[in-house]
């Protein structure tokens, strides 16, 4: 976690105007904690939507606590969103 360039890297022009630096330290800082004690990751599957293919997955961590689902939106071969909630 951390690397701002890298995520950035993978979206589209819309994904990358919309996420700031702040925004991704924020989240990152808030995730990165847990993350270091360990994670899994479970796929949940996909689906179309306004023409989009969106991916759903749970992350949950090594200490039990509250879990995230984690949303990724692709136009073509490139990331346009991604929300954790």
């Amino acid at each position: 976690m951390g690397n701002y360039e890298l995520f950035l890297a993978v979206g589209d022009s819309d994904y990358k105007a919309g996420i700031t630096k702040e925004m991704f330290d924020a989240v990152s800082s808030q995730l990165a904690p847990q993350m270091s004690e360990g994670y899994k990751v479970t796929y949940f599957g996909h689906f179309i939507q306004q023409g989009y293919q969106t991916y759903l997955w749970k992350l949950s961590f090594v200490d039990g606590k509250d879990e995230f689902a984690a949303r990724m939106t692709m136009n073509v071969d490139k990331v346009s969103g991604i929300l954790i909630t």
